[in-house]
């Protein structure tokens, strides 16, 4: 039974460290999309690029799909 517990814990801790991760990299996706915009703004557009393309690759590996139309958006 103790073992049984210790591992239902600490799978718990586990999923929760993993929604923590991905909030993480919402976020990380979410400021590189507002810095690549602040490049684009200022004319430095080879930067945003090379930043936007970071962010939709934290889009992809995320799946979202919001993110990833966001961004292709602010490319196109």
């Amino acid at each position: 039974q103790q073992g049984i517990e210790a591992n239902q814990a600490g799978l718990e801790r586990m999923q929760r460290l993993d929604m923590n991760i991905r909030t993480i990299k919402e976020l990380y996706g979410a400021l590189l999309n507002g810095l690549a915009l602040g490049y684009y703004h200022q004319s430095s557009y080879q930067k945003a690029l090379e930043i936007f393309l970071d962010a939709l690759r934290v889009a992809e590996e995320l799946n979202n799909k919001v993110r990833l139309a966001n961004v292709y958006n602010n490319i196109g």
